[in-house]
């Protein structure tokens, strides 16, 4: 062992050990103590798990976000190209609206106890598309359409750099590149395509070909029942958080009742029923006799692939109060009081606040 008479010389010799070469520096960090060369190697064993560990994540990650978040579906679209193929086409658009006809009613948009019979027609042109989707397999293009559901399903937007300085009340032409980004009335976007057991609407089954388990099962089985406080956040964190969620995301409701989705008679239920099965031992629902949760789906939209559902998103995607001031420019003058530029509101104790119930 080398002893250090001086701070001088002992930084001299520093400075000569940082200029060896490689193999004397793995040399002394090999004759370290034992207990020293323990915890480095530890920490290098946890160093390579690290590194494999993110790098088998990546690659995982990479393997199934084959499709971007904002992409053109890459199936390729159906249209006729003869005058048999648009035979083919027209005799099952016209067979799928005979059947769906009677139905129109039950479709469509709820909107503040109103039925919009806009919506209604777009979902009669929607659920017929879905129908020829199934029976061709592919997905179909918009241009093929009779002229009433391909303007109705074809938005067509123009934006100029002189006309617009800024984007449209509903969200429209923020990106002159793409004019229908965040804008109202489009649809979600997924990480990745949707997986409905039929390739159209259908709820996912399991891989097996059977149900998947029931969702309220699976509630029970994973999550916990106990309150947990939270030292770290508020109330104001809850609610902050659920009006901020409101501001970018508003799923449309479908026109009509969800009491019928629990009647044994499958004929007797809304055609856009879907259930809930409940078990009798539920710890909840159990002891109050309930066995079935019933909802509607929500309205169909098209997405990517004309054909296979898609969900429509009624509020802009940007953190604009849309929310209180309305996601487009007709809902935003239903809220206006017409009076300096006030809008309606509840007072309460003295304070202004938002309106109880929609206008």
């Amino acid at each position: 062992m080398m002893e250090v008479e001086n701070l001088a010389e002992y930084r001299s010799l520093l400075r000569e050990r940082s200029k060896a070469p490689l193999y004397h520096k793995i040399k002394h960090a090999c004759m370290r103590q034992p207990a020293e060369r323990r915890i480095i190697a530890a920490v290098l064993v946890c160093l390579s798990i690290g590194v494999t560990f993110i790098a088998l994540k990546k690659s995982f990650i990479d393997s199934r976000s084959t499709e971007p978040i904002l992409h053109t579906d890459e199936e390729t679209l159906w249209h006729y190209n003869t005058s048999e193929e648009r035979e083919v086409f027209l005799r099952l658009w016209n067979n799928a609206n005979e059947t769906l006809l009677p139905m129109i009613g039950s479709y469509g948009e709820q909107e503040n106890g109103k039925y919009d019979q806009r919506s209604e027609l777009f979902a009669h042109c929607e659920l017929i598309l879905e129908t020829v989707k199934r029976s061709l397999k592919q997905c179909v293009s918009l241009q093929i359409l009779p002229n009433k559901c391909k303007k109705l399903l074809l938005m067509k937007m123009k934006c100029t750099k002189d006309g617009i300085r800024y984007r449209n009340w509903d969200g429209s032409c923020n990106n002159l590149q793409h004019s229908d980004w965040g804008m109202t009335g489009d649809n979600f976007n997924r990480w990745l395509k949707a997986t409905y057991t039929d390739d159209v609407s259908t709820p996912r089954q399991s891989v097996y070909g059977g149900e998947l388990p029931p969702v309220r099962y699976l509630s029970n089985l994973l999550f916990s029942h106990k309150t947990l406080p939270d030292s770290d956040a508020t109330m104001l964190f809850t609610h902050f958080g659920l009006f901020l969620d409101h501001d970018i995301v508003q799923v449309g409701q479908t026109k009509g009742n969800y009491s019928s989705c629990c009647k044994k008679n499958p004929n007797h239920r809304h055609p856009s029923c879907l259930r809930i099965d409940i078990s009798e031992d539920d710890p909840l629902y159990g002891p109050l006799n309930v066995t079935c949760k019933g909802f509607l789906r929500s309205p169909p939209f098209t997405g990517t692939c004309p054909g296979r559902r898609e969900q429509q998103n009624r509020m802009t995607s940007y953190i604009d109060a849309s929310d209180m001031y309305g996601p487009s420019h007709e809902e935003g003058k239903k809220l206006r009081v017409r009076k300096k530029g006030n809008y309606f509101s509840c007072i309460l104790l003295f304070i202004s606040l938002l309106p109880l119930m929609s206008i």
